[in-house]
């Protein structure tokens, strides 16, 4: 699928968006009409984008999207908050390698946390807090390790999944991946 995408917009981009220069001839249009010819040829790029981008298109790719995903990632790691906030960023490239364009309409959630520093509430806690964290020129290693986690625990949801009935549109079947078929790929390798 991704490739024929990629095909497609290859194509919308070369047969429509690029104006062919064949019709801007002003020979061709000495013999038709010249007045307004640019902006002929713009209205029908216009057209066809307005086609593409109807809504009625645009509903059927909204009934398209699959769902939301959370990814709740947990260390004992002494990261600071922007670092916890840079780690949770990073799970997005793990969900995106297993193939999910994270849809617009999807609800994708990320939280990181760490456990490192064992604190009370802060309503409990002295006036000044002292925290251990980690120097952040030492953090690739844990966004490396964020990413490998998270397309693991999705490529583990696919296999562990079970046929599932759709609540978005409702009442078709979504189902499991066959996992023997899976493994008979790899083992033809």
């Amino acid at each position: 699928p991704k490739e024929h995408q990629k095909n497609c917009m290859q194509f919308l981009q070369q047969e429509l968006f690029n104006t062919p220069e064949w019709l801007l001839d002003d020979e061709l249009f000495g013999r038709i009409e010249y007045s307004g010819s640019v902006e002929r040829v713009r209205a029908l790029q216009v057209r066809s984008l307005n086609n593409l981008l109807s809504l009625g298109r645009m509903a059927r790719l909204i009934e398209q999207e699959t769902g939301s995903i959370i990814v709740i990632l947990g260390t004992d790691a002494p990261l600071s908050s922007l670092a916890l906030r840079q780690t949770a960023k990073r799970a997005a490239i793990g969900v995106g390698r297993g193939g999910s364009p994270g849809g617009n309409s999807s609800g994708d959630i990320f939280l990181a946390f760490s456990v490192a520093n064992d604190h009370p509430m802060p309503q409990q806690d002295e006036a000044i807090l002292q925290r251990t964290e980690l120097n952040s020129e030492l953090l690739d290693p844990f966004y490396l390790a964020t990413v490998e986690a998270v397309e693991e625990a999705v490529v583990n949801a696919i296999v562990a999944g079970e046929d599932a009935e759709t609540v978005k549109p409702v009442g078709h079947v979504c189902r499991a991946i066959d996992t023997k078929a899976l493994a008979d790929l790899f083992n033809d390798k």
